[in-house]
Order: C-alpha cells, then sequence, then structure tokens
C-alpha cells in the first residue's frame, strides 16, 4: 500500500513537471507580461465574489441531501464545503471529499456510511452533469466555430451517458431491489457483507453496518422531483463556475463566448483526473492553454489567463479555508467547523 503511494506520488510529480514545461514552453515573456497588465480589476472582484458565492450555494443541494437527518444551516454547509474545496486543493487524490464525510460524520445523528454515500450522491450527480455537458458541447462549439469534431468522443460520452441514465432509470423504477424494506434482500449490503468476510469478525459487524447506512443515502433518488430538482440545481451550479471563467475572460479583454469559458471549465474537469501536485500546479496551466487553442488564442495571452484564473478560483478558497481552520480550533460546540 505505501509503495502504490509513492508511486501515486511520483507520476504526480512527473506529470506537474511535463505540464509546467509545456505550459512555459517557447513562451513570450514580453507578451505574456502585457497581457498580465492589462488586467480590468473590477472583473477579477467579480470573479472572485462569484467563486466564493458558488461554494455558499453549493450548500443547498447538500442541505437537501442531508433532510434526512435534519436541518442543517446554509452557513454551517458553507464551512464544510469551503474547508472540503481547500483540502481538495491541498491534498491530491479527492482528498477534500474524505474530509466532507468525515466532518459530516463527526455530526451526532449522521453515521460514517451515510456521510460517506451523500459524498458520493454529490459526485454521481456532477458526473451525470459532465456526461451531458460533454455530450452537447462538442455541438454548440462547431456551430460556434464552424468546423464539427469526430463523432468518436461523441459516442463515447453518449455511451456512458446512456449507462449513466440508465442507472438512475433503475434506481426510480425499480425500487424493490435498489431499496427493499428488509435489510437481507439489498444488493449493496450483501456485497458488502461478501466483502466483510475478508476482514477479522471483530470489524465484520461495523463494516456490514457502515454500508447499510450508507445505503440509506440513497434512498432520496426515489423521488424523483427531488432528483430532478438537484439535477437542475447541479447545471446551475455549473453555470456558476463557468461564470467565473467568463469574468477572467472580460477582465483580460478576450473577446470570447460563454461557450469558450464552458469548454476551459470541462477541460479542467479532465485535468482534474490524474494525480498531480496540489492545486494543480502546471497541469491547471496546460489544461486552460490546450482549451483555448481551440479559439486560436495565442499561447502567451492563453497563459496569461490561466495564471489569472488559477489565482482567482484557488486563492479564495484556500484563504478562507485556511481562516476556517484556525477559527475551528477554538470552537468546540460546532462538529462541522
Amino acid at each position: 500500500m505505501v509503495k502504490k503511494k509513492w508511486i501515486r506520488v511520483l507520476v504526480g510529480v512527473i506529470i506537474t513537471i511535463l505540464a509546467l514545461w509545456l505550459s512555459f514552453r517557447k513562451i513570450s515573456w514580453p507578451d505574456f507580461f502585457e497581457v498580465l497588465s492589462r488586467i480590468q480589476w473590477e472583473w477579477v472582484a467579480a470573479a472572485v465574489v462569484n467563486v466564493v458565492l458558488s461554494v455558499y450555494i453549493m450548500g443547498w443541494r447538500l442541505k437537501v441531501l442531508l433532510r434526512p437527518k435534519g436541518s442543517f444551516s446554509m452557513g454551517k454547509l458553507f464551512r464544510l464545503n469551503m474547508l472540503s474545496q481547500y483540502w481538495s486543493i491541498v491534498l491530491p487524490a479527492r482528498g477534500g471529499d474524505v474530509v466532507k464525510a468525515y466532518l459530516l460524520s463527526r455530526e451526532k445523528k449522521i453515521e460514517g456510511g451515510f456521510a460517506a454515500g451523500t459524498v458520493v450522491l454529490e459526485r454521481m450527480f456532477d458526473f451525470f452533469v459532465f456526461c451531458v455537458l460533454v455530450l452537447a458541447v462538442p455541438l454548440f462549439v462547431g456551430v460556434e466555430q464552424s468546423w464539427f469534431p469526430g463523432t468518436k468522443t461523441a459516442l463515447i460520452s453518449f455511451i456512458v451517458l446512456l449507462a449513466f441514465v440508465g442507472f438512475i432509470a433503475f434506481v426510480l423504477w425499480k425500487p424493490q431491489l435498489s431499496f427493499p424494506r428488509k435489510r437481507e434482500s439489498h444488493v449493496f449490503v450483501k456485497l458488502a457483507e461478501m466483502f466483510s468476510r475478508l476482514f477479522p469478525q471483530k470489524f465484520r459487524k461495523t463494516l456490514g453496518d457502515f454500508f447499510s447506512s450508507g445505503t440509506k443515502s440513497f434512498q432520496i433518488l426515489k423521488s424523483p422531483p427531488i432528483m430532478g430538482g438537484l439535477v437542475l440545481f447541479t447545471f446551475f451550479f455549473v453555470g456558476l463556475q463557468v461564470l467565473s471563467n467568463f469574468f477572467v475572460f472580460l477582465a483580460l479583454g478576450l473577446k470570447l463566448s460563454c461557450w469558450a469559458a464552458l469548454v476551459v471549465f470541462l477541460t479542467l474537469q479532465v485535468g482534474s483526473i490524474p494525480p498531480s501536485s496540489p492545486g494543480k500546479i502546471g497541469v491547471f496551466e496546460v489544461m486552460v492553454i490546450l482549451a483555448l487553442a481551440v479559439y486560436g488564442i495565442e499561447k502567451a495571452e492563453a497563459l496569461g489567463y490561466a495564471v489569472l484564473l488559477h489565482l482567482v478560483v484557488y486563492v479564495p478558497k484556500i484563504l478562507i479555508g485556511f481562516y476556517f481552520i484556525v477559527r475551528g480550533r477554538s470552537i468546540k460546540s460546532h462538529p462541522i467547523v
């Protein structure tokens, strides 16, 4: 296990070094600094406010998912999401999701399995919306740029999308299989029980209870109106993130559309998959450069945009997240701090 961890770290370091080399290779430094010299700070401020507002609004989806366990204030969920975002930046391999599940499990009325299941649900909604956008955006970009990409990528995305929609349909229209009343017949619990046999006897019950409580978090999917609302909200939340990208376009005087901002967003999502250094240094920049190359943006200008966007998206989360960490050390009455 330790060996695999070090291999992942080594791969991340190599990817980061390669990405930095690709980002700054053959850069015209006078052009790069000229791009930064024309920053309009009012649009940067608007982008920063929008980034923080997006994290706050993201709490609504979590509030709905946690409804079976009670009501939580938006302020409390904002702290939780901001801490999760902070650790996602600082830690590799989706460390922020692990922190979020852990902080949720510290609540007296939320079991560890339910907390983990809730985080998994959030990622499922994000993945669903990502698949839809990957399928749809190439068509809009093709019309806008008067070219159409090959159909292979669209076909793969369409297959993935159909598979995911099929899973959702299975959950909704076959609740007796997905959410049966009797615990013994629950297919997920059965799998968990089989998996638990690999562990010593004293851990089996704990592991079984963990998975059992985790499946309870999925019961909210039995309500099509709620699930539809969560999907629509996820699209709205993505729109807010795309708006930040567009504000940075305006800050640098780049005459690009919201579709270009969406392409940047999707490309960055793909770039978040492989391991790299904390903060995606280098990887963030090279993915933005690749996205803007579609629109004929010169490398120096694209790099200037990437650096500014990187700071706008990450610095507020780092500062506010660190503030909540320091503040949380002196607050004992609220587990989620």
